[in-house]
């Protein structure tokens, strides 16, 4: 597996580092599809090759499925999720994070995922991220089933207050 380190770096022209980073697959997936299911410093280094408005584009770039590399990610979950939602999103500054957990297709957020694995470490790390004007908003958003993000955390065993503790 490919390895991208600082201490590794090459230096390439910027719109040729740029076409490299922003390429995608045959399936439409970037790098960052590929790297966010690799190490969590390979996520950090590529997001900070860009400046904030390119890290933010390719974060939203979908791939032919419908998904982000993060939604892929807590869709598909392997280990260390909320270290990889981490890694993507002190990334980005905090007026972008919300453009960061956009919808699926079916309407279900990042926050649907994340519960639906009863991940309420990355659940509570999510909305800390966000304004907290926002949170209700998020917690309530029904996909296309009907179901809110609560609706998947107790499905999944989740208890309510593990979600409104601290």
């Amino acid at each position: 597996m490919l390895r991208i380190h600082q201490s590794h770096s090459i230096s390439y022209p910027e719109e040729q580092r740029l076409r490299a980073i922003f390429a995608q697959d045959k399936e439409g997936s970037t790098v960052l599809h590929w790297a966010i299911f690799g190490e969590i410093e390979s996520i950090r280094y590529l997001l900070s090759l860009l400046s904030a408005s390119q890290r933010l584009e390719l974060v939203n770039m979908r791939d032919h499925d419908g998904f982000t590399a993060l939604l892929r990610y807590v869709r598909f979950p392997r280990k260390n999720t909320v270290g990889v939602i981490r890694a993507v999103l002190d990334m980005l500054p905090e007026s972008q994070v919300l453009q960061a957990l956009k919808m699926e297709n079916n309407r279900r957020t990042i926050l649907h995922d994340v519960a639906n694995h009863g991940n309420v470490e990355s659940i509570k790390y999510i909305l800390n991220r966000v304004p907290k004007s926002e949170c209700f908003r998020l917690l309530c958003t029904q996909d296309d089933h009907g179901c809110t993000v609560l609706h998947y955390a107790v499905f999944s065993g989740t208890t309510m207050n593990s979600l409104t503790e601290s």
